[in-house]
């Protein structure tokens, strides 16, 4: 009767339902469920077909239950929840025993509840995610304002527990700009709170920047949640920023020098404070701009600023050239311009300069320049008299030997004359050079030998002079006393080495190689007779060779040629 009364009242509603008939009597030992009564919404909510009453077609998960329902035998009422995956559809199933061998089986669709409960817990779980692992602190509190929850992120930037803070009553935050904000959040309002908070259990102060909003439902304020962010570390950097900025502009103008940055094709550009003032400008009176900063530079100095950018790429190293600028009132300044060009992926991308003004400084340079210029005009001038007072010493003795009759004494003058020569000479060539620190000795040598040549010239012996060298340059202080070693060795070449010859060679060597200058001078002579003892000293020009390569640090040596001859080899450091 009740199973009549029930399946009555289901055909009136939209449940989907279906008397079983259940067979426990098979020679398998296992329960046959035959469907005695149906509805149609049963058969379309289950995906299934009805033209097996054996109820074969029922989807596994419904027979497992029925099978559970045999099992338990307890009469009761059995509500599960089944999804079909074929048709992705969530099913409420209900199974009502109405006597031992009979089951109802009531089904609802509850596709659309389920996939809202469902987004409804993907939400929560989501929200639970967020809330429980931000680094921001979140807390939500209900329309009385007392905190209902709180992350570990607000916890630790209140510096309190979590036992205090939940259940607390925000009236009783220590800090009333908070009180006052979550006060008009429970009014509809949404609010932002900047600033120190300083916590009243642990003390600690902290940098804050908060927001609070109102929970709204059905138009009505149920609660709110405040986001609280700790901004200490980005405010201390900000600080240190600001900072490191004053402290660059501060050197930078103490410097004279600025900063620019702009990209390849110049559109975006950036100037530091005071390159704004080397322009003569007003710190960030006005935007960057290439055709401000061109207009200010001379006009025969625009031609530097054209750089070929495939070269830069091939080769991105700081360039650094010197221009003008001309300020409003036509005052020209000076100024070192230093550009670094920054290349990624094998493109110029921007360029980054510093520019300084060296105004001052190449003014002294100009005074330094003209200066030397004086010390060198003074300096030749110098030079240029010792070279005409040694002329004139060397004149006079000339005069004296050509007064003496011929002998020891008359020889004595004429080394005398050709010594005080080879200083002369020295000192010619000195002030016609640009620089006094460096002489060039080979051209000394060329027109040294020219003249000794001329001194010792004689009918009755013909003398070849032969030179080989390449271009060699000394200290001062070392070419003057290689200047009178040469001039003796070569003059006494010309006095002794042909005597009761027709004619003779002398070849000279000067070479300098690994910090060391070589002058070699060889005669096809007579050669050093056996009583030769050079380092005894016997004559002037001797001790004179010793005297002047001990003076260089240096060392000469006299030896005799086996096809012939001399060669006097001197050997000295050309640096100090």
């Amino acid at each position: 009767m009740f199973q009549e009364i029930l399946l009555k009242a289901l055909e009136k509603s939209d449940k989907g339902y279906a008397c079983i008939h259940i067979h426990n009597d098979t020679s398998e030992g296992v329960s046959q469920f035959e469907i005695v009564k149906s509805s149609a919404s049963f058969w379309s909510l289950t995906c299934s077909t009805n033209s097996d009453t054996q109820a074969n077609s029922l989807f596994p998960e419904l027979r497992r239950l029925l099978e559970m329902q045999i099992i338990n035998k307890d009469g009761k009422s059995f509500v599960s929840e089944l999804h079909i995956p074929s048709a992705d559809r969530w099913l409420e199933v209900e199974i009502i025993p109405s006597d031992e061998n009979y089951l109802v089986v009531i089904l609802s669709d509850k596709t659309n509840e389920t996939r809202h409960r469902h987004k409804s817990e993907q939400f929560q779980h989501q929200y639970k995610m967020i809330f429980d692992n931000s680094l921001l602190g979140i807390f939500r509190y209900d329309q009385f304002g007392i905190i209902m929850e709180a992350n570990d992120a607000f916890i630790e930037i209140l510096g309190s527990s979590r036992e205090k803070l939940i259940g607390l009553n925000t009236t009783k935050l220590p800090d009333d700009r908070i009180r006052d904000a979550i006060q008009l959040t429970l009014k509809g309002s949404r609010e932002r709170v900047y600033g120190k908070y300083t916590a009243t259990t642990s003390g600690r102060e902290v940098d804050v920047n908060s927001f609070f909003s109102p929970i709204e439902l059905n138009e009505m304020v149920v609660g709110g949640f405040g986001i609280v962010r700790d901004v200490s570390e980005r405010l201390r950097i900000q600080r240190e920023l600001e900072e490191n900025e004053y402290n660059l502009n501060y050197a930078q103008q103490l410097a004279e020098m600025g900063s620019w940055e702009t990209t390849a094709d110049g559109k975006q550009l950036d100037w530091s404070e005071n390159y704004y003032r080397l322009l003569g400008l007003q710190p960030f009176s006005t935007p960057p701009d290439n055709a401000l900063f061109f207009s200010k530079v001379h006009p025969e100095d625009i031609q530097l600023f054209t750089l070929d950018q495939s070269a830069l790429v091939s080769n991105p190293e700081t360039i650094e050239f010197e221009f003008r600028i001309v300020l409003d009132g036509g005052q020209i300044r000076w100024m070192k311009n230093s550009i670094h060009p920054i290349v990624e992926n094998g493109k110029l991308v921007r360029l980054k300069g510093i520019n300084i003004d060296i105004t001052e400084l190449k003014a002294v340079q100009l005074q330094l320049e003209k200066s030397l210029q004086e010390k060198d005009t003074l300096l030749s001038e110098v030079h240029h008299r010792v070279k005409n007072n040694l002329a004139i010493i060397s004149s006079l003795l000339q005069l004296q030997t050509d007064l003496t009759d011929p002998g020891i004494n008359q020889q004595v003058l004429l080394d005398s004359v050709s010594r005080i020569r080879s200083m002369a000479l020295i000192h010619e060539l000195i002030y016609r050079q640009e620089t006094f620190s460096k002489l060039r000795v080979d051209e000394f040598m060329y027109q040294f030998i020219s003249i000794v040549s001329d001194n010792y010239a004689s009918s009755a012996t013909k003398v070849e002079t032969r030179l080989q060298t390449h271009e060699i340059q000394l200290d001062i202080d070392k070419a003057i006393p290689f200047s009178l070693i040469t001039n003796e060795l070569l003059t006494n070449a010309y006095k002794h080495a042909f005597k009761g010859r027709p004619d003779g060679l002398i070849v000279i060597e000067l070479k300098s190689t690994d910090n060391e200058v070589q002058l070699k001078i060889c005669d096809d002579g007579v050669g050093l007779g056996d009583s030769f003892r050079a380092k005894t000293g016997e004559t002037l020009g001797t001790s004179l060779v010793y005297g002047l390569v001990e003076q260089l640090n240096g060392q000469v040596t006299f030896e005799n040629v086996p096809s012939g001859g001399t060669c006097i080899t001197v050997k000295f450091s050309c640096t100090e």
